[in-house]
């Protein structure tokens, strides 16, 4: 029977100190444990974080940077009707608004009036009518101001084309005159000449 309670015994030791090992721990009582009786409970500890920068001081943010100035505007493109070197009441119009900002002093270039045609007709007939319709705009510019010296005129026929197609819109846009500022970038990467 001694063999009995003994193991009895430990058993019921063995269950106690058991019992005493896996106390549950509720987080509102944890703290009460650890800090004493009467202690005000905290919340619990936030989670470790890197360390923050510190806060920037109140600075007015940073001037924008200044742009390069802007390069000078294209100069007009004015259209033609079919086989024609008249100035049309739009093309005038055009021509009015350039040279009031060229008096104003926007520009100080040479100008280059560049006359183009459709690809119909001969090539001998577009260079003549591309020609004419650069020296009607070369013609209205001064005799709205612009210095006649600063003009200079050239007809390329129908061998540029800004639309290269055959249909009506091409045809309608191909026949034109375009003012160009000197040094201004063209469509076909040439550059127009400068003084």
């Amino acid at each position: 029977m001694q063999r009995g309670s003994s193991t009895l015994s430990l058993t019921l030791l063995l269950a106690l100190l058991a019992a005493c090992s896996r106390a549950v721990i509720r987080p509102e009582k944890t703290l009460e444990t650890h800090t004493g009786p009467g202690a005000q409970a905290e919340p619990p500890a936030a989670p470790p974080q890197t360390p923050e920068a510190p806060p920037a001081q109140e600075t007015p943010p940073p001037a924008a940077p200044t742009a390069p100035p802007a390069a000078p505007p294209a100069g007009p493109v004015v259209r033609f009707d079919f086989d024609s070197a008249r100035l049309t009441p739009a093309a005038r119009a055009e021509l009015d608004r350039f040279a009031a900002d060229w008096k104003a002093g926007r520009f100080a270039h040479r100008l280059l009036v560049e006359g183009h045609c459709d690809e119909r007709g001969t090539e001998e007939y577009n260079v003549v009518l591309g020609q004419k319709r650069a020296d009607a705009v070369r013609r209205y510019l001064a005799a709205l101001g612009v210095p006649h010296e600063g003009l200079d005129a050239v007809s390329f026929g129908r061998n540029r084309p800004l639309v290269p197609r055959s249909d009506e819109a091409a045809w309608a846009a191909n026949r034109r005159a375009h003012v160009r500022l000197a040094g201004e970038q063209r469509t076909d990467a040439g550059t127009v000449g400068t003084p």
